[in-house]
């Protein structure tokens, strides 16, 4: 029986969503596999536990969770490491991890880069993929790059903002309105805000830089339509899922 090791919670602003997630995909996963859940908690610390299916364990964790044990990784050796009290419990060799993360340190290169450190293969995208298509900004710049057409936009830093706010809602007035305002490095929607006028970008900033220390603005796309199309690439063969419209 091979061991799926599935990785999930996190440090990020998406932490339940990402919960949700994994319990979906859990609890539909072919019997012929064995599951090893891997929480990572709101401070980063990796554990697994009894009850880690249990979708109410989450509603008050501290309390509910039962016989948890931290979880390590030993570099190099393709194995994950059940850890109490620092003495090593059990070693369980890992055929494949399965990354259930959204947001910053899961979707982002850094779970894969550990990943690709201990030789354990992973779902998703590899680490330069998952960096770049994190940071919205990134990708633009590489979407311009090959000419391929995307909204007008500028993005600032907390810095930068906090040091001349009125001067940047200034240069931001060159786009045309009405425009969407994002952290850059975030996803489901978390802190965006779409402003008609410049008198609401203010607060719109600030929002967005509630989650993240980079915001990026650009023109909203009235009317749009919006598609779904999954690529997976295996052995430089790609399966490539007929483009499908969501409503």
């Amino acid at each position: 029986m091979k061991n799926i090791a599935v990785f999930f919670g996190g440090k990020s602003v998406e932490h339940d969503i990402s919960v949700i997630t994994a319990l979906q995909m859990m609890n539909d996963f072919p019997k012929e596999y064995k599951l090893i859940p891997v929480y990572i908690k709101h401070n980063g610390q990796m554990i697994t536990a009894e009850n880690l299916l249990d979708a109410s364990t989450y509603l008050d964790f501290e309390k509910k969770v039962k016989k948890e044990i931290d979880i390590q990784f030993c570099m190099g050796r393709k194995m994950i490491a059940k850890v109490k009290k620092n003495r090593i419990k059990q070693r369980i060799i890992i055929d494949c991890a399965l990354l259930c993360n959204h947001g910053n340190g899961g979707e982002d290169g850094s779970l894969q880069g550990l990943l690709e450190l201990c030789n354990i293969p992973y779902t998703s995208c590899d680490v330069l993929s998952s960096a770049i298509t994190m940071d919205k900004v990134m990708t633009k710049i590489i979407l311009s790059s090959e000419n391929i057409d995307t909204p007008k936009y500028v993005h600032y830093s907390k810095f930068e903002y906090e040091k001349d706010s009125k001067k940047i809602v200034k240069q931001i007035s060159k786009l045309d309105y009405p425009v969407i305002v994002k952290p850059a490095r975030c996803g489901s929607s978390v802190g965006i805000s779409v402003c008609s006028q410049g008198n609401d970008l203010d607060k719109a900033i600030k929002y967005a830089l509630m989650f993240d220390s980079k915001v990026i603005i650009e023109e909203f796309i009235n009317d749009a339509r919006e598609f779904c199309c999954a690529v997976i690439s295996s052995n430089n063969k790609f399966f490539i899922s007929k483009p499908k419209e969501i409503k």
